[in-house]
């Protein structure tokens, strides 16, 4: 925890603002103003600490202070906010005085606790990110706030200690944000961007186990206009340091009743965002916005982590028992992307024990999001029921083997495995379902079905970084009406589906968080899988040395739009050569990068591609069919609908205006 160094007015005349936190509880100084920090127009690279010497701030000092500074609780949202806070405590005393002590009057980052790789995660993901404000950079204070900070309002006590400090200003902006004691206050009233109030750790904490993203918890502490910006990268910056293995957590025993209720949609949600990644023995965590790092298991799965990790980066995987506790949320609500805590259930717990679970009277009453779980002597394991299918077996969701890893697949389930339910389970078995199962630079897609009114399209909307109930921002309203065969339960045609192509605004190089709804006579009801978590890098434009249409040598990225997004995607497009894999890459870029781009050669099909029609069209009627149906099977094999004729007017191969 950072700590504000107070002087004593009468002792010195001035109070120095040096750091985030206060040590004479209801004493109160008089703060002269600090010297404003612009923001910078040079990259801020390193840092020197009294003590240490000189750092390369990324890799050799932010990823201790947060290690240090944040709470034993925090996960990756948590540190994410951490880190960027002690960033712009650190842009402000490199461009300030150009150095910063370690202690608690300013931020430490020598203590007994050392950087997991979930702190480095944190820094890599918010690299070079600061606060602020006007024009300047940020004083980001932050205490520790009250310890028992709760849900819903994760508001502490005004009791609590330094939560005097704290200031809460979710939806506010301009002059209505509330500056922290901590800082200067201008005597007029008006807005000064280094001071923009303080963020409790105890509270950011509970805000991310409340499903609050990293910028909702800047924005709940330092207001809604605070901005994120991000600084330029240094050259010759040294690699990252690999992570010492994290220590056992010493968070408490979870008391009875902390299970919290669960919708089907909401497990099988989880569960599937754990599909492609490692087998990994005795572990239980991976990334919800898909497998960054899913790797391969080799021999025995004993080692620390089963999959290539990058260079500090994280180290995700499960075991079966792990991902089944993971994903029922037991026995407390707790991430995916961070490890389960000191309470850590085996097969042998779930087949012999009624703990956060109960056992079925038989298999007949299995439900979705269930599971079957078997032990003996030998071994054991639990798998995530989905269905039965009419051979006989079961869809299952499961971390198999080292040579499987986390897979979602059909197989047998013989006698030994006994069907348990997890407690607290609300089945709405009427009520709406659906899920957002991608958010990518690509495509935004998903389901929604009313079981009550199967045959009516729901209609979804999607909010952007804030849920609706917070008054986020709508990004999209589309309605769930393409055909989703594999959503009918007795045969037919099943339109549930819903599609849309990322809006240009999230082009940013910013990591957005997307929450989609659906709205019914019932009210707006979040699908399973929401939030899910999206970064696309903006387009660069330029001239080409050939047509990214042909083969050849390798491009500059920053040669053409077209060009960036294929290398952002491939790299060795732009390293290697451009080849053909390059070239048929062209046909699914996202957006209009590269609409129209390839289009030419003669056409046989019975209709435009570019509109709609009631039967497919052959693949071999055109270029453009033949792309559009590389990407979309449905247009050549069931109907050319309206998101076929969509498809077509961003696509490199076809000549739609």
């Amino acid at each position: 925890m950072k700590r504000l160094a107070l002087f004593v007015a009468l002792l010195l005349g001035v109070v120095s603002v040096s750091a985030c936190s206060g040590s004479g509880e209801g004493e109160e100084f008089e703060r002269l103003q600090e010297a404003e920090v612009k923001v910078p127009s040079q990259p801020v690279c390193n840092i020197t600490v009294t003590g240490t010497g000189t750092l390369d701030i990324e890799n050799e000092y932010l990823p201790f202070v947060i290690a240090c500074e944040a709470s034993g609780a925090a996960g990756l949202e948590t540190l994410k906010a951490q880190a960027i806070a002690a960033r712009s405590v650190t842009y402000y005393e490199a461009l300030g005085k150009g150095s910063i002590c370690d202690g608690q009057g300013c931020q430490v980052m020598s203590c007994s606790r050392k950087p997991s790789a979930l702190h480095y995660q944190a820094v890599k993901e918010t690299a070079h990110q600061y606060l602020s404000h006007s024009g300047l950079v940020t004083y980001a204070f932050y205490v520790s706030g009250d310890a028992n900070t709760s849900q819903p309002s994760c508001i502490g006590s005004p009791k609590g200690a330094l939560e005097h400090y704290v200031t809460y200003n979710d939806g506010k902006s301009g002059a209505s944000v509330q500056m922290t004691k901590l800082g200067y206050i201008p005597k007029s009233g008006s807005v000064f961007g280094q001071n923009r109030g303080c963020m409790s750790q105890n509270g950011a904490v509970c805000l991310e186990n409340s499903g609050k993203s990293y910028m909702d918890i800047l924005r709940f502490y330092y207001g809604s206009d605070i901005q994120v910006l991000t600084g330029q990268t240094c050259a010759g910056a040294p690699p990252p340091k690999q992570p010492e293995a994290e220590s056992a957590s010493q968070e408490p025993v979870p008391s009875s009743g902390a299970l919290e209720p669960m919708t089907r949609d909401e497990i099988i949600g989880l569960a599937k965002s754990g599909m492609g990644y490692s087998y990994w023995w005795g572990g239980g965590r991976w990334d919800p916005s898909g497998p960054t790092y899913p790797g391969k298991c080799n021999g025995a799965c004993l080692q620390p982590s089963c999959h290539d990790a990058s260079p500090g980066g994280p180290e995700w995987g499960a075991d079966c028992s792990g991902f089944v506790q993971q994903v029922w949320q037991a026995p407390r609500p707790n991430p995916v992307n961070r490890t389960a805590g000191p309470v850590r259930y085996s097969t042998q717990n779930f087949r012999y024990e009624e703990k956060d679970w109960f056992k079925l009277a038989s298999r007949d009453e299995l439900k979705r999001g269930d599971a079957l779980v078997y032990r003996t002597k030998s071994g054991g394991h639990i798998v995530l029921f989905e269905k039965w299918l009419n051979s006989g077996k079961a869809m299952v969701y499961e971390c198999a083997s080292c040579k499987r890893g986390c897979l979602y697949r059909a197989r047998s389930l013989g006698a030994k495995y006994v069907p348990i339910r997890r407690k607290l389970v609300n089945d709405e078995d009427n009520a709406p379902k659906g899920e957002l199962e991608t958010a990518s630079c690509e495509e935004i897609s998903g389901y929604a079905m009313d079981p009550a009114h199967p045959e009516t399209s729901m209609n979804v909307v999607l909010m952007l970084d804030k849920p609706l109930d917070e008054q986020g921002t709508p990004l999209l309203s589309l309605d769930a009406n393409h055909k989703r065969p594999d959503k009918c339960e007795n045969g037919g045609d099943c339109f549930y589906g819903f599609i849309a192509l990322p809006p240009a605004q999230l082009q940013d190089g910013i990591p957005h968080r997307i929450y989609a709804y659906t709205r019914g006579a019932g009210g707006p009801k979040l699908l399973g899988g929401s939030p899910r978590t999206l970064k696309c890098d903006p387009p660069s434009v330029g001239s080409c040395a050939h047509s990214p249409c042909v083969e050849g040598e390798a491009l500059d990225s920053k040669c053409d739009t077209c060009a960036s997004w294929i290398c952002l995607e491939m790299p060795e497009c732009c390293n290697s050569a451009w080849d053909s894999k390059c070239t048929e890459r062209l046909a699914t870029v996202p957006g209009r990068a590269c609409a129209g781009l390839c289009a030419g050669g003669p056409s046989s099909c019975s209709h435009s591609e570019c509109q709609a029609g009631d039967v497919p069209l052959t693949s071999t009627c055109s270029s453009c069919a033949d792309a559009v149906c590389q990407r979309d099977k449905f247009c050549c094999t069931h109907k050319w609908d309206v998101i076929c004729a969509r498809e077509a007017e961003e696509n490199a191969y076809c000549a739609c205006n």
